[in-house]
């Protein structure tokens, strides 16, 4: 049997706050559909009170019963015996997704974020992984780790087994800054991982040149691996109830950051609706920004045409998607964009920002520079008043996302792997 893949990640559905789980998530049910075994390690805290019997995950890559591994939490425990004499622990678990894609929850020395710094909190789970790594898994060949939050684990883990170290670069601080300054504690981090790992994997070429030029990394050190897509069989493509059937709607779908550009969508918003009044404007998603845009909203007597969703997830999310007219993703530094694809399956037409990974598999979507409102407001107009128009960019997005599969993607990971090893 193949040796499992060590996967070190921060989030995995229903945990996640973005692309970053969804994409976590996605590589490893395709890993598991060509028979790579893996383990994947998150960090993640129990209820107050809960227990191992009272912990249920919805995820559809994980089982739905949640089982405890008591011999495995056994020798945890006992590892522990020390640190938490010394204080360091409290009631906080690590979860691990096994090769047979059973969770089990386990105590370990991961804190939690319990001191809020949360680049301190990313260097006491790695220690944790690196110990679970070492004891529990020494078979694993290597390990894959996903982004800034994974890199302490993934290079305590590379050095505590002299295994070699994939990073996973979804985002970069510099993306997350939105043109802005980066956490210089967080780029360190991001660095580190950088320059020591084995083989960096970016989800697109624009993220490739940004690490780069940002980093002076080489570029035969990066492999560029396009993120996927799967239907999913529960409600792709069937007829959902709609809602606002009479009126246009235009969606954002992502976390309300200034990575994101919440602030142009609605300066879109403001400009459709001068002149489409019938136009509604949706934000689905949470974030710093929330408040503000809320705010300016009702400034701009826009409260009655943009309408806040939240974050949605599912069914809720497909509904969404289905329904709009116009999908648009404004972002001002965006690695991928898998919310692009999410709407593309549900053929609804797409426009992206030209500072997207994602226009790079959706060439048939509409790419706009993320601050040229009058542009991205014509091709709204445009396509909500053309009803074949808008029929056509649909199908054309449709036609390049159905191409892509998380299958796929593992297929190419798994042949890095070998070329690795």
């Amino acid at each position: 049997m193949d040796k499992p893949v060590f996967m070190i990640g921060w989030e995995f559905p229903p945990h996640n706050s973005g692309g970053l789980g969804v994409a976590c998530q996605g590589i490893a049910r395709g890993l598991q559909q060509i028979g790579q075994p893996l383990v994947f390690a998150l960090p993640q805290q129990l209820p107050s009170g809960g227990s191992y019997r009272k912990v249920r995950t919805n995820t559809d890559f994980v089982s739905s019963s949640v089982k405890k591994d008591k011999s495995a939490a056994s020798r945890s425990v006992d590892r522990l015996t020390t640190a938490e004499q010394a204080g360091e622990l409290s009631e906080l678990e690590m979860i691990l997704v096994n090769s047979n894609l059973e969770p089990y929850w386990r105590q370990s020395k991961f804190t939690g974020f319990s001191s809020g710094d949360i680049v301190a909190e990313s260097h006491r789970y790695g220690r944790v992984v690196a110990e679970v790594a070492a004891s529990d898994y020494p078979e694993a060949k290597l390990f894959h780790a996903h982004d800034w939050m994974s890199v302490p684990a993934g290079l305590a883990a590379r050095q505590k087994m002299k295994k070699p170290l994939v990073l996973h670069i979804h985002s970069t601080e510099f993306d997350r800054a939105g043109g802005g300054q980066p956490n210089q504690e967080i780029a360190e981090v991001e660095w580190q991982g950088l320059t020591k790992a084995d083989k960096i994997v970016t989800v697109s070429h624009y993220t490739k040149q940004l690490i780069v030029n940002k980093y002076s990394i080489p570029a035969d050190k990066i492999e560029v691996i396009y993120n996927g897509i799967d239907p999913n069989p529960d409600y792709h493509n069937q007829p959902l109830a709609k809602f606002l059937a009479d009126r246009p709607v235009i969606v954002f779908v992502g976390r309300l950051t200034i990575q994101k550009g919440p602030e142009y969508f609605l300066a879109v918003a403001k400009k459709v609706i001068e002149q489409n009044k019938k136009a509604i404007f949706v934000l689905a998603g949470q974030g710093d920004m929330y408040q503000s845009l809320l705010v300016s909203s009702a400034y701009q007597g826009l409260s009655g045409s943009v309408l806040f969703a939240g974050f949605l997830r599912g069914k809720e999310k497909q509904m969404l998607y289905q329904r709009a007219d116009v999908f648009v993703m404004p972002s001002v530094s965006e690695p991928f964009g898998i919310a692009a694809l999410e709407a593309a399956l549900e053929k609804t037409p797409v426009i992206v920002s030209k500072n997207s990974g994602v226009s790079e598999v959706l060439p048939k979507a509409y790419a706009v520079d993320f601050w040229d409102i009058n542009k991205m407001s014509s091709q709204i107009l445009e396509l909500i008043e053309k009803p074949q128009k808008r029929h056509q960019a649909g199908e054309d997005v449709y036609r390049q996302a159905s191409a892509l599969s998380w299958r796929a993607v593992a297929q190419q990971l798994k042949h890095l792997y070998e070329e690795i090893l």
